[in-house]
């Protein structure tokens, strides 16, 4: 692990260059949305074209829109901003506030924001969430250990990005590493949680999970999670930094899951919203992180349009146009430039890292986020950097293959 000690809260400043292998997966070209629409317009227009395009599905053959694997090509037209919208509209439609809230999750490390489901009376429940993948380690909810999904999975990375590890499941009369022995449970779907607010989980047997796969996904891939395929997420997030995926799942195909933990007992503690306040909050945080995430992408067209015209950039511009497909940008350069950016606008002190026409762009785009929340972020990744959370330095071992192998391709 690099060590960081030495890196301001406010500002890291990367020496090591990584090489970043391009996305494999196109997400396809995405429809320009309307100009102007109002969260709720956002919501029913995304709702109705995924309802459509889901109609081509094909559980058998886990085909579907455009001819597309799983489910991918109903969700590869929705963008950051679509998301806003449709985050906007969960607070500010009350039915729609409680009904998302009841369908979500919460962990240290780990939320789920459920954002819609299709038609259940017509036997067409697909359903949308925004998984969200804190760098402050593992424990993701159940996905770092290998599981099967009772549904056809597709999943679009709007930043960051994991490991996923593919398993063949086998008999423990086999000969086998003992680590790669699990107990294999049944559970419950979580929306049938008990009273008590626990899942249900039964012991079926022990059973050998072996690693055949590691594929590393990240931003701007579209994947397909098969739904016979076993597998497990791990999101090196030192390196790939905070990880936010959109989580499109068809109509379930059994009313339970499969999970295989090394430790035994009989139920999941409850992991929903402990208040709709509280559930508020992570709706803030995420509108946020997607507009940081335009801004991202913003910042990177504002500069390279300066600099394909020939207009000078400063040396730390120059940076932030070299940096911004390291994985972890946003944590590492990006919020400790606005913390600084923000305290010099504050105190009247001419800004050092931006040109003025820079600082009127950023002015521009940082007018549209919620300040308050914006300080939430960057305090909770100030604090990330002094705990030394955040490297580009890969340790060694399957992440880092993977890694690798991508980069090679």
């Amino acid at each position: 692990m690099k060590d960081l000690s030495s890196i301001s809260p406010f500002r890291f400043t990367p020496t090591d260059s990584v090489a970043r292998g391009t996305s494999h997966i196109s997400a396809g070209a995405i429809p320009a949305a309307p100009p102007c629409c109002t969260p709720k317009e956002i919501y029913d227009r995304v709702h109705q074209e995924i309802s459509r395009r889901y109609l081509s599905f094909d559980q058998g053959k886990e085909m579907g829109f455009a001819g597309k694997a799983g489910v991918t090509g109903d969700i590869d037209f929705i963008t950051k901003k679509d998301l806003i919208g449709i985050l906007r509209h969960l607070k500010e439609d009350e039915s729609a506030l409680q009904e998302s809230k009841k369908d979500s999750a919460r962990t240290q490390l780990f939320d789920k924001i459920y954002l819609m489901s299709g038609d259940k009376e017509t036997g067409r429940n697909w359903n949308l969430r925004l998984h969200n993948y804190s760098v402050r380690g593992t424990g993701l909810g159940g996905e770092d250990i290998p599981h099967r999904h009772r549904w056809t999975l597709a999943s679009n990375v709007l930043t960051g990005g994991y490991n996923n590890v593919n398993y063949e499941e086998r008999s423990v009369s086999q000969p086998h590493d003992p680590k790669d022995k699990f107990n294999k449970y049944v559970l419950g779907a979580s929306s049938a949680q008990t009273t008590q607010g626990a899942r249900g989980a039964t012991l079926v047997n022990e059973a050998v999970m072996v690693p055949f796969k590691n594929e590393i996904y990240a931003k701007g891939d579209i994947n397909h999670f098969p739904i016979a395929l076993p597998h497990s997420v791990d999101t090196a997030p030192a390196y790939m930094g905070t990880t936010l995926t959109l989580a499109h799942t068809g109509v379930p195909t059994t009313d339970t899951s499969i999970a295989y933990y090394k430790e035994a007992f009989t139920s999941l503690p409850s992991l929903h919203f402990e208040s709709v306040e509280a559930f508020k909050a992570s709706i803030d945080l995420r509108i946020a992180q997607l507009q940081v995430l335009d801004l991202q992408d913003n910042l990177s067209t504002f500069l390279n349009a300066r600099q394909q015209n020939n207009q000078p950039l400063t040396p730390d511009e120059t940076r932030h146009l070299r940096d911004t497909h390291e994985y972890n940008y946003v944590e590492t350069s990006l919020l400790p430039a606005l913390a600084i950016y923000n305290m010099e606008k504050i105190n009247g002190i001419e800004h050092r890292e931006f040109s003025a026409d820079t600082a009127k762009f950023l002015d521009s785009q940082l007018s549209q986020i919620n300040q308050r929340v914006l300080n939430t972020l960057i305090e909770g990744n100030q604090t990330d950097l002094m705990d030394q959370r955040l490297s580009l330095v890969l340790e060694p071992g399957a992440f880092a293959q993977a890694m690798a192998e991508r980069q090679g391709q």
